[in-house]
C-alpha cells in the first residue's frame, strides 16, 4: 500500500494473544484510554513482541482512527504532506497531498527504530507533537490541519540513544526485560505458528477476548472525565518527581493522567495509591535515564566493572583517590564571559525539497513526453535539475512557457540549501583522580569554549560525562546549550573511571550519525587523565579524535597518550591545549 497504513487484510497478530509483557500491555492500554499522554516509548532487544503489540492496537482504534507506520527512510514531505503533483501536472493548480501526519490524525503514528530517525524528522515530530497541528508552508502552498495522534516508538538501546527532547514527549516508557519461562516460550511459539498457518481462524478464536477488551476500554474512556484524585496524592506525585530529578512538569502531567487512566481501567471513581505506584516506572523510567544533569536522590554505587575495574577488583577511585570525595565542577563558572544570544534554526527555515526520484509514476511519464521536444542543451539542463536541484513548483507552474500547455516545457530549479552537518562530541572525565591540581575546572572551561564555538557555527553538539554519577549525557541535541557552564556546574566530581563504557557510548552516537548521513563530519574530544586499569582495544575512532590529557602532579603515568595511540587520535596535554586553543587545531 502506498501510504503504509495497515488494513484489516494484513491481519495484525491479536493483542490479546501475545504471551507476557504485562507492563507494555498496561502502558499501551493507558495511552488508548487517555490520548493526552502523547504516546509510548518501547525499549528492548529484538524478538520481544514490541512491534507485534503496537500493531495489535489497531483492533481498538475508533472508526476514524488509523494505524500508520513511519518508515525509517521517509522524507520530510512524506511526513508533513506536499504539493499534489498529479493535480499540478493535469490542471496547473496548487493543491495539498496529505502526508503521514494527516493520515494518523485521531489514530496512531508508529515508528520502528525511532532512535535512528533522521534529525529533520525528529524536529518535525517535536513541532507537531507540541501543537497538535501540522502546518505546511512551501512551494506556493499554505495548508494546516489537525494532527493529534498517539506516537508509539520502538528502539533497541544497543543501536543508539534517543534525543532527550523526543524521549520526553512520550508520556510513558517501557524498558522490556521480562524473560518468558520455558512453558510460556513454548506457548508463544505455538501461537505464532498457528497464526502463520491460518491468520483468519486464529483471529476468530480470540475474537471474544478482543471484543471484551474493546468494551472495557470504551467503558474506561467514558468513566475517565469523572474520576477524581485526592490532593495528598497530587503532592505525592510532585515530591517523587522532584526526588527523581526530572526537568519541567511533563512528568507530573503524565503521571497524573496515567494514574487517572489506570483508575478508569480498574473501574474506580477516584485515584488511590495503588494507581500512583502502578504507573511510576512507566512515567519516570525513560526520563531519569536521559537526565544525568541532576544527581539522583540515592547516588548509584561506584563502578565495580568496566574501565574503572575491568577485572572486578577495586575501582580506580580507590587507587587514585577516595570515591566518596566529591566536589562541584566549574565552581568559578560565573567568571567566564557570557555567550551571545543566538536564534535557533527551525525545521521550517531549513525547508525541504522534492526531487524527481521521489515523484509519482505519472510525473515520470509526463517528463518523458515533454523531453522529446527539448534540444540537446535543454535536455542536459533538465537532467542536471533532476540530480542537483529541487523544483520550485510555484515558479514552474507560472512560467510563461508552461501556461496553457498540457505538458511542462520548462522547470525552474531551486538551488539546494547547504546545511552544516558537523557532529561535535566531548567525553569528559569527572572521576576522583581529576580532583588533583584543579584539572577538572580547567578542562570544564575548555569544554565551555568548545560548546560556545559549536553553537555559533550551528554544529551538532553532545557532551558525555563519566565519573561519580556513572555515565550520562550532560547534553545531547542538535545545538550546543545556550549556557553550557550552567550544565557543567551541576556535575559532581568523584567516583571511579568507567572510561571504556564511556568510549563505547560515544562511539555508538558517532556510528548512528554515520548511518544517518554518510557525509557527516565527526569531531571528538576526550578530556581525561587516563588513569584506568585497562586501556581500550586498538580500534580506529570514527572521525577525528583529540585526547586532552588532564593528568597533573609530579608523578605522571602518561596513559592518556597510550589511549590516543590506540584509538588513532591526536594527543595534547591540557596545559599545552589551553595555550594553543583553537577550533581549527585539527
Amino acid at each position: 500500500m502506498s501510504d503504509t497504513m495497515r488494513s484489516p487484510s494484513q491481519f495484525p497478530f491479536p493483542f490479546v494473544a501475545v504471551i507476557g509483557q504485562t507492563a507494555l500491555k498496561r502502558a499501551l492500554l493507558l495511552a488508548l484510554i487517555e490520548p493526552k499522554l502523547g504516546g509510548v516509548l518501547i525499549e528492548g532487544p529484538r524478538g520481544v513482541a514490541k512491534s507485534t503489540l503496537a500493531r495489535g492496537l489497531s483492533d481498538f482504534l475508533p472508526e476514524s482512527g488509523r494505524f500508520v507506520e513511519l518508515p525509517l527512510g521517509a522524507s520530510s514531505d512524506r511526513l508533513t504532506g506536499s504539493l499534489d503533483i498529479e493535480r499540478a501536472l493535469k490542471h496547473h493548480d496548487v493543491g495539498f497531498q496529505a502526508g503521514l501526519f494527516a493520515k494518523a490524525d485521531q489514530g496512531i503514528l508508529y515508528s520502528d527504530e525511532v532512535n535512528l530517525l533522521d534529525d529533520a524528522l525528529v524536529d518535525l515530530l517535536l513541532d507537531v507533537a507540541a501543537s497538535g497541528i501540522n502546518r505546511v508552508e512551501r512551494d506556493g502552498l499554505s495548508h494546516a490541519h489537525s494532527a493529534r495522534f498517539l506516537l508509539i516508538g520502538t528502539m533497541n538501546p544497543e543501536e543508539g540513544d534517543l534525543r532527550p527532547q523526543l524521549a520526553d514527549r512520550f508520556g510513558l516508557g517501557v524498558q522490556l526485560s521480562e524473560q518468558l519461562a520455558a512453558r510460556d516460550r513454548i506457548a508463544a511459539v505455538r501461537a505464532r505458528s498457528a497464526f502463520d498457518s491460518d491468520p483468519e481462524h486464529f483471529i476468530q478464536r480470540h475474537q471474544r477476548q478482543t471484543d471484551a477488551l474493546r468494551q472495557k476500554l470504551e467503558t474506561a474512556r467514558k468513566r475517565l472525565p469523572s474520576i477524581t484524585i485526592p490532593e495528598a496524592l497530587e503532592i505525592n506525585i510532585a515530591e517523587r518527581c522532584v526526588n527523581a530529578g526530572v526537568e519541567g512538569i511533563r512528568a507530573d502531567l503524565a503521571w497524573r493522567r496515567a494514574a487517572l487512566a489506570h483508575a478508569a481501567l480498574e473501574q474506580r471513581d477516584a485515584v488511590i495509591q495503588t494507581d500512583i505506584d502502578a504507573v511510576a516506572t512507566l512515567v519516570l523510567g525513560h526520563r531519569t535515564a536521559t537526565n544525568p544533569a541532576t544527581p539522583p536522590s540515592n547516588p548509584p554505587p561506584s563502578q565495580t566493572n568496566g574501565s574503572g575495574s575491568s577485572d572486578g577488583s577495586s575501582p580506580a577511585a580507590n587507587r587514585y583517590g577516595d570515591s566518596s570525595s566529591q566536589s562541584s565542577l566549574l565552581g568559578s563558572a560565573t567568571t567566564i564571559e557570557s555567550p551571545q544570544q543566538e536564534g535557533s534554526q527551525t525545521a521550517g527555515e531549513r525547508g525541504s525539497q522534492l526531487h524527481f526520484q521521489e515523484l509519482p509514476r505519472a510525473f515520470h511519464y509526463q517528463r518523458r513526453e515533454y523531453r522529446r521536444h527539448l534540444s540537446d542543451g535543454q535536455r542536459q539542463q533538465a537532467q542536471l535539475s533532476d540530480r542537483h536541484g529541487a523544483i520550485d513548483w510555484a515558479s514552474t507552474l507560472c512560467h510563461r512557457d508552461n501556461l496553457g500547455q498540457q505538458t511542462l516545457h520548462h522547470l525552474v530549479r531551486r538551488p539546494r540549501q547547504q546545511r552544516c552537518d558537523h557532529q561535535q562530541l566531548i567525553i569528559l572525565d569527572l572521576s576522583a583522580s581529576t580532583l588533583r591540581g584543579n584539572a577538572a575546572n580547567a578542562a570544564a572551561a575548555d569544554v565551555v569554549r568548545l560548546a560556545r564555538l559549536a553553537r555559533r557555527q550551528r554544529q551538532r553538539f553532545a557532551l558525555l560525562g563519566f565519573g561519580a554519577q556513572g555515565i550520562g549525557w550532560i547534553h545531547q541535541g542538535r545545538r550546543a546549550p545556550n549556557r553550557p557552564e550552567a550544565r557543567l556546574a551541576t556535575q559532581q566530581i568523584g567516583g571511579a573511571t568507567p572510561l571504556l563504557e564511556a568510549l563505547h557510548k560515544g562511539r555508538q552516537l558517532l556510528l548512528k550519525r554515520q548511518r544517518q548521513s554518510s557525509d557527516a563530519r565527526l569531531t571528538s574530544w576526550l578530556f581525561s587523565d587516563g588513569r584506568v586499569t585497562q586501556l581500550p582495544e586498538p580500534h580506529p575512532w570514527p572521525g577525528q579524535l583529540q585526547v586532552i590529557d588532564t593528568e597533573a602532579g609530579r608523578v605522571r603515568l602518561g596513559r592518556a597518550s597510550a589511549i590516543a595511540e590506540r584509538l588513532g587520535g591526536r594527543y595534547t596535554h591540557l596545559s599545552q591545549h589551553r595555550e594553543t586553543f583553537s577550533h581549527e587545531s585539527f
